[in-house]
């Protein structure tokens, strides 16, 4: 059996451990005080360091003044009264309530978004505070308390950020900070901005006709609503593309204006731009009945008569926006939105076909070609079934089928009709630089004529083929030529049935 050998632990060995307990404490103690212990206040009376940078918070109702000195806009003052927010020196003059509403919010609630130089900082001195547009400042909002507190905000130039950010101080804080582009817009806000703006309240379903004349290249452009689509009238009697006007009709039910610039006087017409030949857009609307439900519920009537817009383009306000007048005011009104109106061209509205009425939408085709003229009628009726019913689709609704007589004779709708759809099909025609216009019964007859009358015959087009160069024929529709044409079309024209 092998010796079993104990070996005593030393005296030193136990303080050794107790040294390095202590020791630990002592950097645990340390560690805790230097997170816990409390963080210096700066001189602006701001914590710097926390999570929302707020430079003033009060309640709106606390609010008694508000004098805004903004860029590109003369000062005002803003009175707080029991029925609401009066310009200073003018209490009857109508405020724009958003704007207002949000002017007041930023004047009472506002946080920075960033700290920028703090007050501890030497380029937070006042030599230095104009390479931030704070001296002068962009804007300056001062604000009064009902408690006589006051104190200004300052807003500088565009802060280098990725995101629009702006430079910002307050009175009493000698911090600079940056703020979102909210409170710039909020803040910064023009005099001729607190007028109302006059909403448009346009319904393209009940437009029956749209101008556009003056402006710096004498533009004549009218369409009218008709029966069987839209036309135009002036500076040519011609049909439109409905996909074309559809857009132009969505552009006009979108027109807003942006600001308020003033009243319409001679004098300011001459200052904005509204002198001489302007360019006015003229929208008239037809007569229509609103029906709206009464308190108890019952349906009332109420007729609203023909009425009209009329809009007038002066100059230039910047390089995004224009001068418009309507009712009684002048307006700014961007260029994004009246963007229909740039080099507006009446030609862009043609349509490219003049065959536009449907085959179900017709009632008589007449051909004339080198002296012959074919007249077809065109009409529908029920179709019969052998046990004398009248035969319905699988939505219930009455089938009809075609009937054609040519020069009062029967000939196959099937013929017809192929024949129409391929008239119908026809493209490649090109606009051109200058109408033409042709007069009936001139010495040089068309190649080949056609009239079309709808089932309303209400309105009948005619178009005839002119000779213009080896590969094109003019096209005249109603007596003028806008477009050519490919000489194949004037051969489809004469293969009819």
């Amino acid at each position: 059996m092998q010796p079993v050998r104990i070996r005593k632990k030393t005296g030193h060995g136990r303080k050794a451990v107790l040294y390095i307990l202590a020791v630990s404490l002592i950097t645990v103690s340390a560690v805790l005080w230097l997170v816990l212990k409390p963080q210096p206040v700066p001189d602006g009376g701001t914590d710097e360091t926390g999570p929302e940078l707020t430079l003033a918070d009060h309640e709106e109702s606390q609010l008694a003044r508000i004098t805004v000195r903004p860029s590109r806009s003369d000062s005002y003052t803003l009175v707080s009264t029991e029925s609401g927010w009066k310009l200073e020196t003018d209490p009857e003059y109508p405020l724009r309530e958003q704007s207002v509403r949000m002017l007041a919010y930023y004047a009472a609630h506002l946080t920075a978004d960033e700290l920028a130089v703090p007050a501890s900082s030497s380029h937070a001195g006042q030599a230095c505070l104009s390479d931030y547009g704070l001296d002068p400042a962009v804007c300056s909002v001062e604000v009064t308390l009902r408690d006589s507190t006051e104190y200004t905000i300052f807003l500088g130039s565009a802060a280098p950020m990725d995101e629009v950010r702006y430079y910002a101080a307050i009175s009493g804080n000698r911090s600079i900070y940056t703020v979102t582009s909210d409170v710039m817009d909020a803040l910064n806000l023009q005099f001729h901005t607190l007028h109302p703006v006059p909403a448009l309240a346009v319904d393209a379903e009940l437009i029956d006709r749209v101008s556009l004349t003056g402006g710096a290249d004498g533009l004549t452009f009218c369409a009218e609503r008709t029966r069987n689509g839209w036309r135009l009238t002036a500076p040519v009697r011609y049909p439109l593309s409905d996909s074309a006007m559809e857009s132009l009709l969505s552009a006009l039910e979108s027109l807003r204006f942006s600001t308020w610039v003033a009243e319409d006087t001679p004098q300011n017409r001459r200052e904005y731009g509204f002198e001489g030949d302007v360019l006015t857009l003229s929208i008239d609307f037809a007569p229509s009945v609103l029906t709206v439900p009464d308190e108890e519920g019952a349906e009332q009537t109420f007729s609203i008569p023909a009425s009209n817009i009329t809009i007038l383009r002066g100059g230039a306000y910047s390089e995004t926006a224009d001068y418009y007048l309507y009712g009684g005011g002048i307006m700014t009104g961007t260029v994004v939105t009246f963007s229909f109106l740039q080099r507006f061209d009446w030609r862009r509205y043609l349509s490219p076909t003049p065959f536009l009425y449907g085959q179900n939408n017709l009632s008589s085709v007449s051909v004339s070609v080198n002296g012959e003229t074919a007249e077809y009628t065109v009409s529908y009726v029920e179709r019969v079934l052998p046990n004398n019913e009248l035969e319905t689709d699988e939505s219930g609704n009455t089938v009809y089928e075609m009937r054609v007589r040519k020069n009062g004779s029967s000939v196959s709708a099937e013929k017809f009709s192929a024949y129409y759809a391929g008239l119908a099909a026809l493209n490649g025609s090109t606009v051109l630089d200058t109408p033409q216009a042709f007069e009936d019964g001139s010495a040089a007859g068309p190649l080949a004529a056609v009239v079309l009358t709808p089932e309303d015959r209400a309105e009948s087009i005619h178009v005839a083929f002119y000779p213009y160069t080896e590969a094109l024929d003019y096209l005249a529709v109603n007596g003028t030529a806008v477009m050519a044409v490919p000489k194949t079309w004037a051969e489809a024209v004469k293969a009819f049935p």
